[in-house]
């Protein structure tokens, strides 16, 4: 067995074909986010924030330059401006969301979807592009990368001065919003505020698709068999000593993250075990770490001696 096999560290193969895949990802997204702008938003007057808005204003006043032209060039400057105030390794992480989305504007335009109005209603025009845009948004997402744009202004800011992110970013794009009062009613702006919400709420939800986590704390007097039949499923545990309230006696804690989908099979097996378990369980945002963004290059070697060792004492 190679070594790459047993620790499970990637080859450069593995890294090319991984990248390859992430820049394919990135594409698929921002090609659907664009055309659910070039075709449900910008037709029907709706208000766009970011290098887009902008985008729209200089169009609007010097329509010799299209608009994909003058979102890359302020895309260009914002990409600029994350490389000198946040570093390479952010930028080399929008650049292509950055370069793509023009170009994707571009084409689409060309295709003829700007003047195509594809629906009558521009309620529906709203539905179906904010939704649309929160599948790309979150596919971008999901494959860690953004499209840079707006978030660059509220990063540096935050860098450089410490300010909060969401305000300066509710800022900036309500500043963007108003500068194109000039051609929009109020209608406009109440359908810009539901695109905004749409696109918000789709691209979480796909963002956390699949990646439910739970967090289990158990307080057992079967502890250590729960923590063997926890670590045979290969979900990983961590033992930690605490004090009970009411007796003040010593006891023994088992915390362990895992999935959504796996939650009930843990739950059953530790009732199973011990009916008497005092179990916690709560919904966890995020992981980080060895056994999930991590490579544990020792799990299969533990796992192995634990059946090992369990195989012994059935014996």
């Amino acid at each position: 067995m190679g070594k790459s096999q047993k620790t499970g560290k990637r080859t450069t193969k593995d890294l090319v074909v991984h990248e390859l895949w992430t820049n394919a990802v990135v594409l698929l997204g921002v090609a659907v986010t664009t055309f659910a702008m070039i075709t449900f938003a910008l037709p029907y007057g709706i208000m766009i924030g970011g290098s887009t808005g902008l985008g729209a204003i200089v169009n609007h006043f010097i329509p010799v330059i299209p608009l994909s032209a003058a979102v890359l060039f302020f895309n260009l400057v914002l990409l600029a401006a994350a490389f000198f105030a946040l570093g390479k390794q952010y930028a080399a992480s929008i650049v292509l969301g950055s370069l793509s989305y023009p170009f994707f504007l571009a084409l689409f335009t060309k295709m003829g979807f700007l003047d195509a109005h594809l629906v009558d209603d521009p309620i529906v025009a709203a539905i179906a592009g904010g939704t649309l845009m929160g599948i790309g948004i979150g596919i971008i997402l999901r494959a860690g990368r953004s499209m840079g744009g707006s978030d660059v202004v509220p990063l540096i800011l935050h860098k450089k001065i410490g300010t909060k992110l969401a305000p300066v970013m509710y800022i900036q794009d309500s500043v963007i919003l108003i500068l194109q009062f000039f051609n929009a009613t109020l209608t406009d702006l109440v359908l810009a505020i539901l695109v905004v919400f749409l696109y918000s709420i789709v691209s979480q939800r796909i963002f956390l698709m699949g990646t439910g986590l739970v967090q289990f704390q158990i307080y057992s007097s079967e502890t250590e068999a729960v923590l063997d039949e926890l670590l045979a499923l290969g979900i990983g545990a961590t033992l930690l000593k605490g004090r009970s309230g009411m007796l003040k006696q010593e006891i023994e804690m088992i915390q362990s993250v895992t999935t959504l989908s796996s939650m009930n099979t843990v739950k059953r097996l530790i009732l199973r075990i011990d009916p008497t378990a005092f179990i916690t369980i709560s919904i966890v945002q995020e992981v980080n770490g060895r056994g999930f963004t991590i490579v544990d290059e020792f799990k299969d070697d533990y796992l192995q001696q634990h059946l090992d060792r369990t195989g012994r004492k059935q014996q």
